[in-house]
């Protein structure tokens, strides 16, 4: 009688996941898919937890079964694609909402900033001829409100703008009039701390001509580029998601950075040098103009400019 021990297949599930975040991250990385496909990976991750769920009930006894379940695995993430694109609101056609969003800086001196997006495309940056706090345009998708919320407290003009609910699209395949894109502009006069989560999607954070002096940016998933002030004393806190996280560092800008690695790794130019484990540029000790920068690696490459 063989007494060899029952020896279980191992699943496909996971593999398949990771090959298939590669393709993606590959084809993000050269421009070939938009980066907003993570909105749709993002609202689809249900499906996946129903795939390993499956991959342990039958992927794992017989090659057959591993068929099969690799059969089910398959109709199931096509029909959950097949039905986000043809039966979803945002798919079909829907309009989305676009609002003016404008604040008046009052008498403050100083301002604290929060800004929570939602999905799409994201860009902030410096106001023109302009007194105001912020100025620019939100445009929404089904499902999706934005909520704001201004006061001035002690002389500090304090603002925040949410993204509220579920939102649908846009769809990285198909062509819109409009996408969902929030474009918003700050002042340049008024000394202010900045926090900003960047949601799914692609995000431009241009703060060159701002005077930020406590910067918190949590990136979510897709792209994110930061490019950092131009004068001032910094500090500076990235957190980096899933996707690609691309800082700039100003030229003339004194900076320290303590970058701890997620999985992706972070990339430094050469005119960065090393000190006590940290990254140092310019005369950070005795810089007027320098910027004290802490990030911390997600899924996805840091690439420092």
């Amino acid at each position: 009688m063989d007494q060899r021990p029952y020896r279980r297949r191992s699943g496909f599930v996971g593999p398949l996941i990771l090959i298939t975040l590669g393709v993606i991250f590959l084809l993000s990385n050269l421009g070939l898919l938009n980066w907003n496909v993570w909105d749709l990976i993002w609202r689809l991750w249900p499906v996946l937890l129903i795939a390993i769920g499956l991959d342990l009930l039958f992927g794992r006894r017989s090659a057959l079964s591993a068929l099969i379940s690799l059969a089910l695995v398959i109709a199931l993430i096509g029909g959950a694609v097949w039905y986000a694109v043809t039966q979803l609101p945002i798919a079909t056609g829907q309009a989305l909402t676009t609002d003016r969003i404008t604040q008046e800086r009052a008498d403050a001196t100083s301002a604290d900033v929060r800004i929570s997006f939602g999905a799409g495309q994201l860009r902030i940056g410096a106001l023109k001829d302009s007194g105001n706090l912020i100025e620019g345009t939100v445009v929404t998708g089904p499902g999706e409100r934005v909520l704001r919320d201004f006061r001035v407290e002690g002389g500090v003009a304090r603002f925040a703008l949410q993204s509220e609910g579920v939102p649908l699209g846009p769809w990285p395949w198909r062509r819109h009039e409009q996408e969902r894109r929030w474009s918003l502009d700050l002042s340049p006069s008024v000394p202010m701390a900045l926090n900003v989560s960047t949601g799914v999607g692609e995000s431009l954070i241009d703060l060159s001509a701002l005077k930020v002096t406590d910067l918190k940016v949590s990136s979510g998933v897709g792209k994110t580029e930061v490019k950092l002030p131009s004068r001032g004393r910094v500090q500076a806190k990235i957190s980096g998601g899933v996707g690609q996280l691309i800082i700039t560092i100003p030229e003339g800008m004194a900076a320290r950075i303590h970058a701890s690695a997620g999985i992706g790794g972070v990339s430094v130019p050469s005119r960065f040098s090393r000190q006590e484990g940290d990254y140092v540029v310019g005369n950070y000790a005795a810089a007027e103009d320098r910027i004290d920068l802490d990030i911390s690696g997600g899924v996805g490459q840091v690439v420092i400019r």
